[in-house]
């Protein structure tokens, strides 16, 4: 078998546009008989010498161009192509050159002798559980079906971080109108209180207590400002996340109040859908739970996997390791428990995994009630505010008569 080697290439479509890249192959003709099955009519090869291709790449590729990449690739394998040919017609599809730096480091990985799982994993593309599958895959002949798991995996993900972005995003913004509008009342009605208050000559300790605390209230009115508008960009950011395992939910603890159980499900969600995929695969749980604690960025989930894996690795029962887990309640670790004891782990963990979907639709309704319900709270607090500083002023003016109306208004 002779080795692989690298070739620069220039080829020209249809449309008579030239187009120039790099490709791997065993020799000129068959480096050529990769590019006349793309269609177009090759210029030149020769080759390639000198700098070589990158094999990392950390740049920043949206979800929306892997799931791009995962369906074109997967059709184009069942349609027959190699893995060779099929990332050339690709690199011709794809308009992002970060997504072609990332395939021009998987080829170059092929070309250092590297299995395709192994060249995937150096790119970064994906985290090292959906390598795993990938590896799995290779090992049976079968690479489009772990591709097609994986961006059922990507779609799944995209569309409940959407739907709760969606429930959430208009109560959000409504609460941070309303601290807008707390700033304005304190900013400039309580000083026109005040100075009604000195003009009476009578003072109304309502209006002075609220102008004693002003300040420390807009200061804490505008750190909420400034932290709901960072939710709101983090959440806009949601929807293009370099990570499918983690966004927001990466650095918040489950154990915050408020949007603790939120993150817990979503933390669920992840880990059931994620052992779901790979156990499908043929992955022992084991080594499920092992590469799942180097993808999930979140550091709480991260040690609570290893937690559970040393200890099935030491010879402890399922049931016993699954108590590390605090994200995943008792009852949802007993069903995993019978599903591992009877042999259908995979078929538990596809009814945890929409059971935790449901939980997080469940704890984001919860979060739009509260936040709905702190809005309309605000709003009567300022209302209240006002006409208690109104008739403040009002009997204050029955003692000091010397106040006429006109400068009371």
């Amino acid at each position: 078998m002779e080795p692989m080697k690298r070739f620069l290439y220039a080829v020209r479509d249809q449309g008579g546009q030239v187009s120039r890249g790099e490709l791997i192959a065993s020799n000129w003709d068959e480096a050529a008989g990769l590019l006349q099955e793309t269609g177009s009519y090759v210029v030149s090869i020769t080759p390639a010498s000198g700098k070589r291709l990158p094999l990392f790449s950390s740049s920043f590729i949206p979800d929306d161009q892997k799931l791009f990449l995962l369906e074109s690739w997967s059709m184009l394998l069942q349609a027959g192509f190699s893995i060779q040919s099929s990332m050339l017609r690709l690199r011709k599809a794809v308009r992002s050159r970060a997504l072609v730096r990332v395939l021009e480091g998987i080829q170059h990985g092929l070309s250092q002798g590297m299995k395709l799982s192994e060249a995937v994993a150096a790119s970064r593309l994906f985290p090292v559980s959906w390598v795993a599958v990938l590896a799995m895959g290779e090992q049976r002949g079968d690479i489009a079906g772990p591709l097609q798991d994986i961006r059922r995996q990507i779609l799944t993900t995209q569309r409940i971080k959407r739907e709760a972005l969606r429930m959430l995003i208009m109560p959000v913004m409504l609460v941070m109108l309303t601290m807008v509008w707390f700033l304005i009342f304190l900013h400039t009605v309580v000083p026109t209180l005040v100075r009604f208050t000195a003009e009476l000559g009578s003072p109304v300790p309502f209006v002075e207590v609220l102008s004693a605390g002003t300040e420390t209230f807009s200061v804490v009115t505008r750190f909420g400002v400034v932290l709901l508008a960072a939710a709101i960009l983090v959440g806009m950011r949601m929807g293009k996340s370099n990570h499918v395992m983690g966004t927001f939910q990466t650095w918040i603890p489950m154990s915050t109040p408020v949007v603790g159980p939120l993150i817990s499900a979503m933390h669920l969600f992840v880990v059931a859908s994620e052992l779901r995929i790979q156990l499908q695969s043929g992955i022992s749980i084991n080594s499920a739970l092992h590469t799942l604690c180097m993808s999930v960025p979140n550091k709480e989930v991260r040690r609570e996997l290893f937690q559970t894996y040393s200890k099935l690795q030491s010879g402890f029962p399922l049931d016993e390791a699954m108590a590390s887990l605090t994200f995943i309640p008792t009852d949802h670790q007993l069903l995993i428990v019978a599903g591992n004891a009877s042999g259908r782990l995979p078929e538990m963990l596809a009814i945890l995994t929409r059971e935790a979907e449901e939980e997080v639709r469940r704890r984001v309704q919860q979060m739009v009630v509260s936040l709905r319900t702190g809005v309309v709270f605000a709003c009567g607090l300022m209302v209240g505010l006002l006409m208690a500083a109104f008739f403040g002023l009002w009997l204050a003016s029955f003692s000091a008569p010397s106040v006429s109306s006109s400068s009371i208004s």
